[in-house]
């Protein structure tokens, strides 16, 4: 199989892939059995695929994107989003935090109250 070029090199390799193949993120989504925002998230470094996901992947793709190549694309992720954060941050944030799980870019995380808690006894 024919060597996938990557024509910017900031590109994750799974984007290329798919934009290569002309497919759609709902169609890279039904294909990874995963919602197609999830599918964009992974494509673009944004989220780290679970183990399931990456072996989908790496047999979708034949192994023109590797777990080397998802991993890569996921730190230059995380290494752009702490050099933003380290730099005042940008207009129009997710609010997702830098590893996307909710993280606050304005100090404390709010109080539990007992009322939040209920559910957790």
């Amino acid at each position: 199989m024919d060597e996938l070029r990557v024509m910017d090199p900031n590109t994750p390799k799974l984007e290329a892939w798919r934009q290569a193949k002309g497919l759609s993120y709902i169609e890279l989504g039904r294909l990874l059995q995963c919602a197609d925002v999830t599918a964009r998230r992974i494509a673009l470094g944004m989220r780290q695929a679970d183990a399931t996901t990456t072996e989908r992947i790496v047999g979708l793709t034949g192994g023109d994107v590797s777990v080397l190549d998802l991993h890569t694309a996921r730190l230059a992720y995380e290494r752009a989003s702490e050099t933003e954060i380290r730099d005042g941050g940008s207009e129009g944030g997710t609010g997702e935090g830098v590893a996307g799980h909710g993280a606050t870019l304005g100090g404390a995380a709010p109080a539990v109250t007992a009322n939040d808690a209920k559910g957790f006894a």
